[in-house]
Protein backbone atom coordinates (compact mmCIF):
# COMPACT_ATOMS: atom_id res chain seq x y z
CA UNK A 1 0.00 0.00 0.00
CA UNK A 2 1.24 3.49 -0.84
CA UNK A 3 0.35 6.92 0.53
CA UNK A 4 1.30 10.12 -1.28
CA UNK A 5 0.99 13.57 0.29
CA UNK A 6 1.08 16.60 -1.97
CA UNK A 7 -0.18 20.16 -1.87
CA UNK A 8 2.78 21.38 0.20
CA UNK A 9 6.23 22.44 -0.92
CA UNK A 10 7.32 18.81 -0.99
CA UNK A 11 5.54 15.69 -2.22
CA UNK A 12 6.15 12.66 -0.02
CA UNK A 13 5.50 9.01 -0.77
CA UNK A 14 5.18 6.42 1.99
CA UNK A 15 5.08 2.72 1.09
CA UNK A 16 3.87 0.08 3.58
CA UNK A 17 5.02 -3.51 3.43
CA UNK A 18 4.33 -5.95 6.30
CA UNK A 19 5.35 -3.64 9.15
CA UNK A 20 8.07 -1.85 7.18
CA UNK A 21 7.73 1.71 5.91
CA UNK A 22 9.68 3.28 3.04
CA UNK A 23 9.75 7.07 2.73
CA UNK A 24 10.40 8.25 -0.84
CA UNK A 25 11.65 4.74 -1.75
CA UNK A 26 14.17 4.64 1.14
CA UNK A 27 13.86 2.62 4.37
CA UNK A 28 12.21 4.69 7.10
CA UNK A 29 11.04 2.41 9.93
CA UNK A 30 10.33 -1.18 10.94
CA UNK A 31 7.56 -1.71 13.49
CA UNK A 32 7.38 -4.59 15.97
CA UNK A 33 5.43 -5.48 19.12
CA UNK A 34 7.65 -3.41 21.46
CA UNK A 35 8.24 -0.35 19.28
CA UNK A 36 10.16 0.35 16.10
CA UNK A 37 13.56 0.68 14.42
CA UNK A 38 14.00 4.03 12.64
CA UNK A 39 16.58 5.18 10.14
CA UNK A 40 18.99 7.85 11.36
CA UNK A 41 21.64 9.86 9.62
CA UNK A 42 24.43 7.49 10.66
CA UNK A 43 22.57 4.25 11.21
CA UNK A 44 19.41 3.06 12.93
CA UNK A 45 17.92 3.86 16.33
CA UNK A 46 15.73 1.58 18.46
CA UNK A 47 12.63 3.22 19.91
CA UNK A 48 10.16 1.67 22.36
CA UNK A 49 6.49 2.36 23.11
CA UNK A 50 4.63 2.41 26.42
CA UNK A 51 0.91 1.75 25.91
CA UNK A 52 -2.08 1.83 28.22
CA UNK A 53 -4.73 -0.88 28.61
CA UNK A 54 -6.66 0.36 25.55
CA UNK A 55 -3.65 0.10 23.25
CA UNK A 56 -3.04 3.87 23.18
CA UNK A 57 0.62 4.81 22.76
CA UNK A 58 1.42 7.13 25.67
CA UNK A 59 5.22 7.39 25.54
CA UNK A 60 7.88 6.81 22.88
CA UNK A 61 11.43 6.54 24.22
CA UNK A 62 14.80 5.19 23.22
CA UNK A 63 17.94 3.99 24.96
CA UNK A 64 20.76 6.36 24.17
CA UNK A 65 24.47 5.73 24.32
CA UNK A 66 26.57 8.88 24.02
CA UNK A 67 29.23 8.07 21.46
CA UNK A 68 31.46 10.19 19.28
CA UNK A 69 32.39 9.59 15.63
CA UNK A 70 35.19 7.08 15.39
CA UNK A 71 36.44 4.95 12.57
CA UNK A 72 33.99 2.10 12.17
CA UNK A 73 31.72 3.49 14.88
CA UNK A 74 28.11 4.67 14.68
CA UNK A 75 26.56 7.75 16.21
CA UNK A 76 23.27 7.56 18.03
CA UNK A 77 21.01 10.00 16.25
CA UNK A 78 19.95 12.20 19.13
CA UNK A 79 22.26 13.29 21.96
CA UNK A 80 20.69 16.07 23.99
CA UNK A 81 19.95 16.98 27.58
CA UNK A 82 16.79 16.23 29.52
CA UNK A 83 14.79 19.11 30.96
CA UNK A 84 13.80 18.91 34.59
CA UNK A 85 11.32 21.20 36.35
CA UNK A 86 12.75 22.26 39.67
CA UNK A 87 10.72 22.81 42.83
CA UNK A 88 10.95 26.59 42.35
CA UNK A 89 9.39 26.29 38.88
CA UNK A 90 12.57 27.23 37.02
CA UNK A 91 13.88 25.11 34.19
CA UNK A 92 17.07 23.20 34.85
CA UNK A 93 19.05 20.63 32.94
CA UNK A 94 20.39 17.24 33.84
CA UNK A 95 23.31 15.85 31.87
CA UNK A 96 22.36 12.48 30.47
CA UNK A 97 24.29 9.46 31.63
CA UNK A 98 25.69 6.83 29.32
CA UNK A 99 23.12 4.14 28.40
CA UNK A 100 20.03 5.87 29.70
CA UNK A 101 16.52 6.42 28.33
CA UNK A 102 15.23 9.54 26.62
CA UNK A 103 11.54 10.31 26.26
CA UNK A 104 10.88 11.36 22.67
CA UNK A 105 7.09 11.70 22.57
CA UNK A 106 4.31 11.92 25.13
CA UNK A 107 0.58 11.75 24.36
CA UNK A 108 -2.59 12.28 26.38
CA UNK A 109 -6.05 11.62 24.94
CA UNK A 110 -9.67 12.51 25.46
CA UNK A 111 -11.86 9.35 25.56
CA UNK A 112 -12.64 9.44 21.82
CA UNK A 113 -9.01 9.95 20.80
CA UNK A 114 -8.54 13.69 20.41
CA UNK A 115 -5.19 14.63 21.92
CA UNK A 116 -4.81 17.05 24.78
CA UNK A 117 -2.68 20.07 24.08
CA UNK A 118 0.06 20.85 26.54
CA UNK A 119 3.76 21.11 27.17
CA UNK A 120 4.37 17.43 26.44
CA UNK A 121 7.53 15.97 25.00
CA UNK A 122 7.51 16.31 21.20
CA UNK A 123 9.66 14.42 18.75
CA UNK A 124 12.98 16.06 17.81
CA UNK A 125 13.52 17.15 14.22
CA UNK A 126 12.87 15.89 11.64
CA UNK A 127 9.21 15.91 12.68
CA UNK A 128 8.12 13.76 9.74
CA UNK A 129 9.75 10.77 11.43
CA UNK A 130 7.74 11.10 14.64
CA UNK A 131 5.78 8.03 15.72
CA UNK A 132 2.35 8.36 14.12
CA UNK A 133 0.84 5.21 15.71
CA UNK A 134 -0.97 6.68 18.71
CA UNK A 135 -4.65 6.30 19.71
CA UNK A 136 -5.51 2.56 19.83
CA UNK A 137 -2.09 2.06 18.26
CA UNK A 138 -3.47 3.29 14.92
CA UNK A 139 -1.70 5.56 12.44
CA UNK A 140 -2.59 9.25 12.58
CA UNK A 141 -2.50 10.98 9.20
CA UNK A 142 -1.43 14.46 10.29
CA UNK A 143 0.53 15.69 7.29
CA UNK A 144 0.13 19.39 6.46
CA UNK A 145 -2.00 19.65 3.33
CA UNK A 146 -1.97 23.44 3.01
CA UNK A 147 -1.69 26.65 5.01
CA UNK A 148 -4.53 29.13 5.50
CA UNK A 149 -3.60 32.40 7.19
CA UNK A 150 -0.47 30.75 8.65
CA UNK A 151 -2.57 27.90 10.06
CA UNK A 152 -1.58 24.36 9.08
CA UNK A 153 -4.47 22.35 7.60
CA UNK A 154 -4.07 18.64 8.33
CA UNK A 155 -6.15 15.55 7.64
CA UNK A 156 -6.23 14.48 11.31
CA UNK A 157 -7.69 11.02 10.67
CA UNK A 158 -6.73 7.61 12.07
CA UNK A 159 -6.50 4.60 9.77
CA UNK A 160 -8.37 1.57 11.15
CA UNK A 161 -7.88 -0.68 8.14
CA UNK A 162 -11.52 -0.99 7.09
CA UNK A 163 -12.09 2.78 7.26
CA UNK A 164 -10.83 6.10 8.65
CA UNK A 165 -11.75 7.57 12.04
CA UNK A 166 -12.07 11.25 13.01
CA UNK A 167 -11.23 11.72 16.74
CA UNK A 168 -12.55 15.29 16.75
CA UNK A 169 -16.14 14.05 16.32
CA UNK A 170 -15.78 10.45 17.55
CA UNK A 171 -17.09 8.96 14.30
CA UNK A 172 -15.82 6.94 11.36
CA UNK A 173 -16.04 8.82 8.07
CA UNK A 174 -16.97 5.70 6.11
CA UNK A 175 -19.86 3.26 6.38
CA UNK A 176 -19.28 0.12 8.44
CA UNK A 177 -18.58 -2.76 6.00
CA UNK A 178 -20.59 -5.03 8.32
CA UNK A 179 -23.43 -2.56 8.89
CA UNK A 180 -26.14 -5.13 8.15
CA UNK A 181 -25.06 -7.09 11.23
CA UNK A 182 -25.74 -4.18 13.58
CA UNK A 183 -28.97 -2.48 12.43
CA UNK A 184 -29.64 -0.80 15.78
CA UNK A 185 -26.51 1.37 15.56
CA UNK A 186 -25.34 4.15 13.26
CA UNK A 187 -23.09 2.86 10.50
CA UNK A 188 -20.57 5.57 11.48
CA UNK A 189 -20.54 4.99 15.25
CA UNK A 190 -17.32 4.19 17.06
CA UNK A 191 -17.24 1.41 19.74
CA UNK A 192 -20.96 1.71 20.52
CA UNK A 193 -20.28 5.29 21.72
CA UNK A 194 -18.41 3.91 24.74
CA UNK A 195 -14.61 4.17 24.27
CA UNK A 196 -14.01 3.42 27.96
CA UNK A 197 -15.42 -0.10 27.64
CA UNK A 198 -14.62 -0.99 24.03
CA UNK A 199 -11.93 -0.67 21.39
CA UNK A 200 -12.30 -1.23 17.66
CA UNK A 201 -9.15 -2.92 16.35
CA UNK A 202 -9.94 -2.58 12.64
CA UNK A 203 -13.20 -0.71 12.11
CA UNK A 204 -15.19 -3.97 11.85
CA UNK A 205 -17.23 -5.80 14.54
CA UNK A 206 -15.86 -8.40 16.98
CA UNK A 207 -17.75 -11.01 19.02
CA UNK A 208 -16.96 -9.64 22.49
CA UNK A 209 -16.64 -12.01 25.43
CA UNK A 210 -17.30 -10.40 28.81
CA UNK A 211 -16.03 -11.73 32.14
CA UNK A 212 -16.86 -9.87 35.36
CA UNK A 213 -16.20 -10.19 39.07
CA UNK A 214 -18.98 -8.48 41.00
CA UNK A 215 -20.05 -8.15 44.63
CA UNK A 216 -23.74 -9.13 44.91
CA UNK A 217 -24.00 -7.41 48.32
CA UNK A 218 -24.96 -3.84 49.12
CA UNK A 219 -21.83 -3.55 51.27
CA UNK A 220 -19.06 -6.00 52.12
CA UNK A 221 -15.59 -6.25 53.62
CA UNK A 222 -16.33 -3.91 56.51
CA UNK A 223 -18.52 -1.38 54.72
CA UNK A 224 -17.21 -1.12 51.16
CA UNK A 225 -19.77 -0.44 48.45
CA UNK A 226 -20.93 -3.55 46.58
CA UNK A 227 -22.67 -3.98 43.24
CA UNK A 228 -25.91 -5.07 44.93
CA UNK A 229 -27.20 -7.18 42.03
CA UNK A 230 -27.62 -10.67 40.64
CA UNK A 231 -26.19 -12.26 37.52
CA UNK A 232 -26.62 -10.01 34.50
CA UNK A 233 -25.56 -9.64 30.87
CA UNK A 234 -26.31 -5.91 30.83
CA UNK A 235 -23.38 -3.88 29.52
CA UNK A 236 -24.17 -1.15 32.07
CA UNK A 237 -24.00 -3.42 35.14
CA UNK A 238 -21.34 -2.45 37.66
CA UNK A 239 -18.57 -4.83 38.76
CA UNK A 240 -15.34 -4.84 40.71
CA UNK A 241 -13.49 -5.97 37.57
CA UNK A 242 -14.71 -6.04 33.97
CA UNK A 243 -12.89 -7.83 31.14
CA UNK A 244 -13.79 -7.54 27.46
CA UNK A 245 -12.16 -10.01 25.05
CA UNK A 246 -12.48 -8.75 21.48
CA UNK A 247 -12.94 -12.09 19.76
CA UNK A 248 -13.68 -12.27 16.02
CA UNK A 249 -13.71 -15.41 13.87
CA UNK A 250 -12.51 -13.39 10.85
CA UNK A 251 -9.35 -12.11 12.57
CA UNK A 252 -5.93 -13.60 13.21
CA UNK A 253 -5.21 -11.64 16.39
CA UNK A 254 -6.87 -11.10 19.75
CA UNK A 255 -7.10 -8.10 22.06
CA UNK A 256 -8.62 -7.53 25.48
CA UNK A 257 -9.13 -4.68 27.91
CA UNK A 258 -10.07 -4.44 31.58
CA UNK A 259 -11.50 -1.75 33.83
CA UNK A 260 -13.31 -1.34 37.15
CA UNK A 261 -16.40 0.42 38.43
CA UNK A 262 -15.79 3.04 41.16
CA UNK A 263 -15.27 1.94 44.78
CA UNK A 264 -16.15 3.78 47.98
CA UNK A 265 -16.82 3.15 51.67
CA UNK A 266 -20.22 3.75 53.25
CA UNK A 267 -18.65 6.17 55.74
CA UNK A 268 -17.17 8.31 52.94
CA UNK A 269 -19.55 7.99 49.96
CA UNK A 270 -18.08 11.06 48.28
CA UNK A 271 -14.55 9.68 48.29
CA UNK A 272 -14.55 7.37 45.25
CA UNK A 273 -11.61 5.63 43.64
CA UNK A 274 -11.36 3.42 40.56
CA UNK A 275 -8.98 0.48 40.38
CA UNK A 276 -6.58 -0.11 37.47
CA UNK A 277 -6.65 -3.87 36.92
CA UNK A 278 -4.13 -5.74 34.77
CA UNK A 279 -4.73 -8.36 32.08
CA UNK A 280 -2.72 -10.84 30.04
CA UNK A 281 -3.43 -12.97 26.95
CA UNK A 282 -1.57 -16.23 26.39
CA UNK A 283 -1.31 -19.26 24.12
CA UNK A 284 -3.33 -17.76 21.28
CA UNK A 285 -3.45 -20.22 18.36
CA UNK A 286 -5.61 -20.83 15.28
CA UNK A 287 -6.02 -24.13 13.43
CA UNK A 288 -8.07 -24.95 10.33
CA UNK A 289 -9.81 -28.15 9.31
CA UNK A 290 -12.15 -28.10 6.31
CA UNK A 291 -14.94 -25.61 6.99
CA UNK A 292 -13.94 -25.29 10.65
CA UNK A 293 -11.56 -22.84 12.30
CA UNK A 294 -10.56 -23.37 15.95
CA UNK A 295 -9.28 -20.62 18.24
CA UNK A 296 -7.49 -21.43 21.50
CA UNK A 297 -6.44 -18.80 24.02
CA UNK A 298 -6.26 -18.04 27.72
CA UNK A 299 -6.34 -14.84 29.75
CA UNK A 300 -5.73 -13.66 33.31
CA UNK A 301 -6.95 -10.49 34.96
CA UNK A 302 -6.18 -9.12 38.42
CA UNK A 303 -7.72 -6.13 40.19
CA UNK A 304 -7.57 -4.95 43.80
CA UNK A 305 -9.59 -2.60 46.00
CA UNK A 306 -8.11 0.88 45.29
CA UNK A 307 -9.12 2.15 48.75
CA UNK A 308 -7.00 -0.38 50.67
CA UNK A 309 -3.33 -0.29 49.63
CA UNK A 310 -1.75 -3.71 49.72
CA UNK A 311 -5.05 -5.56 49.45
CA UNK A 312 -4.78 -8.84 47.49
CA UNK A 313 -6.30 -8.69 43.99
CA UNK A 314 -9.22 -10.58 42.53
CA UNK A 315 -7.65 -13.09 40.10
CA UNK A 316 -9.64 -14.77 37.34
CA UNK A 317 -8.10 -17.06 34.70
CA UNK A 318 -9.96 -18.08 31.54
CA UNK A 319 -9.21 -20.88 29.08
CA UNK A 320 -11.14 -20.98 25.78
CA UNK A 321 -11.47 -23.22 22.75
CA UNK A 322 -13.89 -21.90 20.13
CA UNK A 323 -14.58 -23.63 16.81
CA UNK A 324 -16.42 -21.79 14.06
CA UNK A 325 -17.99 -23.87 11.28
CA UNK A 326 -19.21 -21.75 8.38
CA UNK A 327 -20.93 -24.67 6.65
CA UNK A 328 -23.07 -25.70 9.63
CA UNK A 329 -23.39 -22.18 11.06
CA UNK A 330 -22.24 -23.11 14.56
CA UNK A 331 -19.88 -21.89 17.25
CA UNK A 332 -18.66 -24.70 19.50
CA UNK A 333 -17.45 -23.18 22.77
CA UNK A 334 -15.69 -24.98 25.58
CA UNK A 335 -13.54 -23.72 28.40
CA UNK A 336 -13.28 -22.90 32.06
CA UNK A 337 -12.77 -20.10 34.54
CA UNK A 338 -10.49 -20.58 37.53
CA UNK A 339 -9.09 -18.37 40.27
CA UNK A 340 -10.63 -16.52 43.19
CA UNK A 341 -14.17 -17.54 44.04
CA UNK A 342 -14.77 -14.21 45.69
CA UNK A 343 -16.74 -12.25 44.81
CA UNK A 344 -19.22 -13.72 42.26
CA UNK A 345 -18.25 -14.30 38.62
CA UNK A 346 -20.18 -14.17 35.34
CA UNK A 347 -19.20 -14.61 31.69
CA UNK A 348 -21.13 -14.18 28.44
CA UNK A 349 -20.53 -13.79 24.70
CA UNK A 350 -22.33 -11.30 22.44
CA UNK A 351 -23.13 -11.32 18.73
CA UNK A 352 -23.08 -8.42 16.21
CA UNK A 353 -26.78 -7.68 16.80
CA UNK A 354 -26.24 -7.18 20.54
CA UNK A 355 -27.68 -10.49 21.80
CA UNK A 356 -25.73 -12.11 24.62
CA UNK A 357 -25.50 -15.71 25.81
CA UNK A 358 -24.20 -16.75 29.22
CA UNK A 359 -21.09 -18.93 29.22
CA UNK A 360 -21.10 -19.63 32.95
CA UNK A 361 -21.33 -18.20 36.45
CA UNK A 362 -19.45 -18.64 39.72
CA UNK A 363 -20.92 -18.45 43.24
CA UNK A 364 -18.93 -16.54 45.81
CA UNK A 365 -17.14 -18.32 48.63
CA UNK A 366 -15.69 -16.89 51.82
CA UNK A 367 -14.83 -13.21 52.13
CA UNK A 368 -12.20 -10.75 50.89
CA UNK A 369 -10.19 -11.50 54.03
CA UNK A 370 -9.96 -15.26 53.39
CA UNK A 371 -10.48 -15.93 49.67
CA UNK A 372 -8.15 -13.58 47.77
CA UNK A 373 -4.67 -14.53 48.96
CA UNK A 374 -2.63 -16.04 46.13
CA UNK A 375 -3.89 -16.29 42.56
CA UNK A 376 -5.73 -19.62 43.16
CA UNK A 377 -5.22 -20.54 39.51
CA UNK A 378 -6.13 -24.19 40.10
CA UNK A 379 -9.35 -23.33 41.94
CA UNK A 380 -12.39 -24.00 39.66
CA UNK A 381 -15.02 -21.27 39.19
CA UNK A 382 -17.07 -22.66 36.29
CA UNK A 383 -16.69 -24.73 33.13
CA UNK A 384 -18.74 -24.89 29.93
CA UNK A 385 -19.11 -26.84 26.69
CA UNK A 386 -21.94 -26.23 24.22
CA UNK A 387 -22.76 -25.16 20.66
CA UNK A 388 -24.35 -21.90 19.51
CA UNK A 389 -26.32 -21.93 16.27
CA UNK A 390 -26.13 -18.82 14.09
CA UNK A 391 -27.93 -17.35 11.09
CA UNK A 392 -26.36 -16.24 7.81
CA UNK A 393 -25.34 -12.90 9.38
CA UNK A 394 -23.54 -14.58 12.27
CA UNK A 395 -26.19 -13.71 14.88
CA UNK A 396 -27.10 -16.24 17.57
CA UNK A 397 -30.28 -18.29 17.13
CA UNK A 398 -30.05 -20.97 19.83
CA UNK A 399 -27.95 -23.23 22.08
CA UNK A 400 -27.37 -26.96 21.91
CA UNK A 401 -25.97 -28.99 24.84
CA UNK A 402 -25.58 -32.62 23.86
CA UNK A 403 -28.97 -33.59 22.43
CA UNK A 404 -30.87 -30.78 24.17
CA UNK A 405 -31.75 -27.52 22.41
CA UNK A 406 -32.47 -24.23 24.20
CA UNK A 407 -33.81 -20.92 23.02
CA UNK A 408 -31.61 -17.97 23.92
CA UNK A 409 -34.19 -16.70 26.42
CA UNK A 410 -34.57 -20.08 28.15
CA UNK A 411 -30.82 -20.60 28.32
CA UNK A 412 -30.09 -17.21 29.83
CA UNK A 413 -32.92 -17.62 32.33
CA UNK A 414 -31.05 -20.57 33.88
CA UNK A 415 -28.28 -18.18 34.92
CA UNK A 416 -30.20 -14.96 35.56
CA UNK A 417 -32.47 -16.73 38.07
CA UNK A 418 -29.55 -18.24 39.99
CA UNK A 419 -28.93 -16.83 43.47
CA UNK A 420 -25.38 -15.41 43.72
CA UNK A 421 -25.65 -15.66 47.52
CA UNK A 422 -25.93 -19.45 47.27
CA UNK A 423 -22.64 -21.29 47.48
CA UNK A 424 -22.50 -23.83 44.66
CA UNK A 425 -20.81 -26.40 46.89
CA UNK A 426 -23.45 -26.35 49.63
Amino acid sequence: MTKEVSGTAETKKLDYYDGIEYLNDAFSALYHSEGRVVQGENGVAFEYFIKDHLGNTRVTFFEMTERFPTTGGMNVRWTFKRRNRKADGLQGTIQKDTMTEEVLQEHHYYPFGLEWTGDWRSYPDPQDQANAYRYNGKELHSEVLKQLDDVDVTLGLYSYGARFYDPSVGRFIGVDPLAEKMPAWSTYSYVFDNPIKFIDPDGAIPYPITIRSFAPFKTFGGGFHGDNRGYSKSTSASARVHQKINFDTDKTSLSTNVWSSPSWHKWRPGFKRTASPSVEIGNFAISNSGDSKTFNFDTHYAGANPLTPGAPPIDVFSDFSITSNTESGTLDISGKLTGDNFPSTEAFISDPSGQSIFLGIGFYEGSPFTSLWGDNKDNPITSFSFSITTDSDGNFTGIRVGETNYSIADWNKLFEQADPDKNANK
